[in-house]
């Protein structure tokens, strides 16, 4: 607050009384040319430099974390699949979902590589999927599922949390037909989740 006093020595004086901001004090004191001022000037420039020094280590930080959290993540999905005979690109797609859920702001960032994975599990172009299993028995997939699980090559998948995880599994016995494979969603639904695709083959295995 400044306090300016108005009249003259004949006239009894008045008081204007100025309210000025911090922000407008410390705008005077960078442009004041002199020494103050440069110390002023000095001060807020090591401010900026300090306050963007600080930002660059935030972000930093950040990506080590991410990068450790999806690390731990990778590492926990392959102790739990210590021993099974799951195809390679199968687990990479399990690491994928992982990382999606984990970060969601990588989903625009990971296209490619789901695709790359699922154009890499369609090289088995004999497999299919339940639907068309039925097809050739002339069963609807509901009646399908019901008959693979009634002659012991599938079973409900136990750990499906989300529409991620297969429905179904194959038994040891089943593995002799099937294979799980990744697939994507239709239309806008991106979506890379598990699917149990079987062969022909197994057509034979389940006539009576």
């Amino acid at each position: 607050m400044i306090t300016h006093e108005l009249g003259t020595l004949d006239v009894p004086r008045a008081k204007e009384v100025i309210c000025v901001t911090v922000d407008c004090f410390k705008t005077w004191a960078m442009m004041a040319n002199t020494p103050q001022g440069k110390q002023v000037r000095l001060y807020f420039l090591e401010c900026e430099r300090q306050l963007k020094q600080e930002r660059g280590a935030g972000t930093i930080n950040n990506e080590i974390r991410l990068k450790a959290l999806l690390d731990f993540s990778a590492q926990v999905i392959d102790n739990i699949f210590v021993g099974v005979p799951l195809r390679a690109e199968l687990l990479a797609g399990l690491k994928l979902n992982a990382a999606e859920s984990l970060v969601p702001e990588l989903i625009p960032h990971l296209g490619a590589a789901r695709n790359a994975l699922i154009n890499n599990t369609a090289q088995d172009q004999e497999l299919i999927n339940v639907t068309k299993l039925g097809e050739l028995m002339g069963l609807s997939a509901v009646a399908t599922n019901k008959l693979l699980v009634q002659a012991g090559l599938q079973i409900k998948n136990p750990k499906k949390r989300s529409k991620k995880d297969a429905s179904y599994l194959p038994t040891g016995r089943g593995l002799d037909f099937a294979d799980l494979t990744l697939a994507t969603g239709m239309g806008k639904d991106q979506t890379t989740y598990q699917q149990l695709r079987w062969y022909p083959s197994v057509v034979e295995a389940l006539s009576p």
